[in-house]
């Protein structure tokens, strides 16, 4: 259980606060590096025969760019 006092709690709280304009060039180069393939395909069906979609940030977002 993760609490207020918890130190690797608070280290990831303030982790969101590092980011920065490399982090997003990482991710096009992530995309560029593992291109759209067929498992792509069958969670980009999955996504759009579900009633509703929780995105939990895990990834670059081209998933969820396609979805809509």
């Amino acid at each position: 259980m993760i609490t207020g006092d918890d130190p690797d709690a608070m280290s990831w709280r303030h982790s969101a606060e590092m980011y920065s304009d490399a982090d997003a060039d990482a991710a096009v180069l992530y995309d560029l590096l593992n291109s759209w393939g067929p498992s792509d395909d069958f969670c980009l069906s999955c996504v759009m025969d579900a009633p509703s979609v929780l995105d939990v940030g895990c990834g670059t977002g081209m998933l969820l760019h396609r979805a809509r």
